[in-house]
């Protein structure tokens, strides 16, 4: 394996979990600050232990981090960077999906 032939590997793992509708929204949904696993499931209006099931592959991922208050537990972005992506990918997807990689070029 050549010298950094693993961190491409790592983000090209990162941006395929990305591709699942859900995971992309509750990445959006923590680009707005940290929410409990009960409020994105209410939000997305998927189950308690599906949500938690994708948060698990976003946070492998080193996409979210957790953080445990008494008997929830809070999700964030893992830092500045990840939300900087959320961002970026949220304003293709309105500017028309792929079709926005285009617009500036």
């Amino acid at each position: 394996m050549t010298p950094g032939s693993q961190a491409i590997s790592d983000l090209i793992e990162a941006l395929r979990l990305l591709g699942h509708p859900l995971r992309f929204n509750l990445l959006t949904q923590l680009a707005r600050g940290p929410v409990a696993v009960g409020e994105l499931a209410a939000r997305t209006g998927q189950s308690l232990s599906i949500i938690s099931q994708q948060l698990a592959l976003l946070r492998k991922a080193g996409l979210v981090q957790g953080r445990r208050e008494v008997k929830q537990v809070f999700y964030s972005l893992a830092g500045p960077r990840v939300a900087e992506v959320a961002q970026a990918l949220a304003e293709m997807a309105l500017a028309g999906g792929a079709q926005g990689l285009s617009a500036e070029t």
